[in-house]
């Protein structure tokens, strides 16, 4: 582990008043411990971004190992039971179905995807997930979806990479490529409006992160993978 990443642990440790038996001279990198990290945010917000940097400072701080890697994924998986329903669904907002059959078709693709999720060692982080799918439902059916949609793995850290809704939009229109349904303005404001407002006892934390430079991402996810650092150093 580097110098500069073991500095970075014990500011942290000292800031946040935590009870660590730790020095400079005995951090090492660690064993990933089995935690799920959900980020959600708007298009144009910078979730990519976010989790890119998130990844690399992990990686500092955590050894690789076979049985417990850094696992990226999403959702709905389109590998999974009714995968490719779902994604339509959610994606494309294409809907053939009851209000019924939409939620058994997004349930029984998250039942299947916490299957495949469960078999994963390490740190899973989930870039666009539940949320997502609530919302979309929500939008299309005007109620909420029975059961989390089968939810039932536990989010350690519920992450909103949030944006003004004008400025996501001038960073889609930045980019020159024709918009998905979600990338119009009215429905950035929906979706934000959704994220910052939801609650529920299926994450152990929610952070709220406003995305204004790169210089600030860093510092924000430095402060969160010193915190999975020191969760998994404590396990």
């Amino acid at each position: 582990m580097k110098s500069k990443t073991k500095n970075s642990i014990l500011k942290y440790i000292a800031k946040n008043n935590i009870k660590c038996n730790v020095a400079e001279n005995t951090l090492q990198k660690i064993g990933m411990k089995k935690k799920f990290i959900l980020i959600e945010g708007t298009d144009g917000s910078g979730k990519d971004t976010f989790a890119s940097i998130l990844v690399d400072k992990l990686k500092e701080r955590f050894l690789y190992d076979e049985n417990a890697t850094l696992s990226i994924v999403g959702q709905p998986l389109s590998k999974c039971k009714r995968g490719e329903e779902a994604l339509s669904f959610i994606e494309d907002k294409k809907n053939n179905y009851s209000k019924d059959v939409v939620g058994q078709i997004l349930t029984e693709n998250r039942i299947d995807t916490e299957k495949y999720f469960n078999k994963l060692g390490g740190i899973t982080i989930c870039i666009r997930g539940l949320l997502t799918d609530l919302a979309t439902y929500y939008h299309v059916f005007g109620e909420e979806a029975a059961s989390n949609l089968g939810q039932t793995i536990m989010i350690d850290k519920l992450i909103i990479v949030d944006v003004d809704s004008k400025i996501a939009d001038n960073r889609i229109t930045e980019r020159g490529l024709p918009r998905t349904w979600r990338e119009y303005f009215e429905y950035l404001v929906y979706f934000r409006d959704y994220y910052l407002k939801y609650e529920s006892q299926l994450y152990r934390e929610k952070i709220v992160i406003e995305n204004i430079d790169l210089n600030q991402l860093d510092i924000t996810t430095e402060g969160i993978a010193n915190s999975l650092f020191i969760s998994c150093l404590e396990e």
